[in-house]
């Protein structure tokens, strides 16, 4: 096998390296910034975030939960 060749694929690595080690650094510079809406991935923002379900709702829905498995439920829940 020539230098060259060898040369080649050398060249080829890095720049697979290279392009790898980029698309890393942009995947960790979109998780690092901050979001609009806290961060919701829906299609409409006005459902997510603040607007969203509130507290109250969530914890009544906690409380509907934990009272049908209280009862006895088959629920899988447990």
């Amino acid at each position: 096998m020539s230098p060259l060749a060898l040369a080649l694929d050398t060249w080829g690595v890095l720049g697979a390296v290279l392009v790898a080690g980029a698309y890393l650094v942009l995947r960790m510079a979109r998780f690092a910034r901050p979001r609009d809406g806290g961060g919701c991935a829906c299609p409409s923002a006005s459902a997510c975030g603040g607007k969203g379900p509130s507290v109250a709702d969530l914890r009544a829905a906690a409380a509907r939960g934990a009272a049908r498995v209280n009862r006895g439920s088959t629920s899988v829940a447990r």
